[in-house]
């Protein structure tokens, strides 16, 4: 059976199964070893997040008491989170399967290999992957819409914790939650009198003023 901190990254390498050199083998059935060659560190944070959630909902439904409704401002930060190596060695393996997964798969381009799939373009690719805000193919939330309404609200567990909707925090909300918490907008990266520069995860986004001529 899979350890805590083993299931609760498990989603994050999913869009990773068809690179890997097990991947004959369901992701649901890889040991530690195997999925410590893939998953980064457990956030302890999460972890205890994910424990108390699974033993608090199973005595029943917790009532939300504060509506706070606050969707991401930002775009999501770009990084590996899978790792620059992850990510470089997923590359060298099939480079067109690579580039196809940068084109089509919203979380792969823009969460997990973000940086690799080239820092730069990431707002571009970002609009086309949300074209049609929440009738974009992309648009979706992983978890039920009463778990990414507490997520939204930081209610129950999520109050205590730091994780939030913010596009700073986007290698979680994007990933469980994009719709619920607002990252369906085609036009993210634009704000009042400038637009959002493609920012590094760990930085402080930052506005270019737009030139109009």
């Amino acid at each position: 059976m899979l350890g805590t901190a083993a299931a609760a990254f498990l989603v994050l390498a999913s869009a990773t199964s068809a690179f890997l050199p097990f991947n004959d083998v369901p992701m649901e059935a890889w040991n530690e070893a195997q999925l410590s060659q893939v998953l980064p560190p457990a956030h302890p944070e999460l972890v205890a997040a994910m424990r108390d959630a699974e033993s608090k909902t199973r005595y029943g439904r917790i009532k939300i008491t504060t509506l706070i409704n606050v969707t991401t401002p930002t775009p999501p930060c770009c990084a590996d989170t899978i790792s620059s190596i992850a990510c470089r060695r997923l590359y060298s393996h099939n480079p067109a399967r690579f580039q196809q997964r940068c084109e089509y798969d919203a979380d792969f381009s823009l969460i997990q290999c973000c940086n690799t799939c080239g820092l730069e373009g990431a707002d571009t690719r970002y609009e086309k992957f949300f074209d049609k805000y929440q009738s974009s193919q992309q648009c979706y939330d992983r978890h039920s819409v009463d778990f990414c309404m507490r997520f939204l609200n930081k209610a129950d567990v999520w109050g205590q914790s730091s994780w939030s909707c913010d596009g700073s925090f986007a290698t979680l909300a994007f990933r469980i939650c994009r719709r619920t918490c607002g990252f369906c907008k085609a036009d993210l990266y634009r704000t009042n009198g400038g637009k959002y520069q493609v920012t590094p995860c760990g930085r402080a986004p930052k506005v270019t003023a737009e030139i109009i001529y």
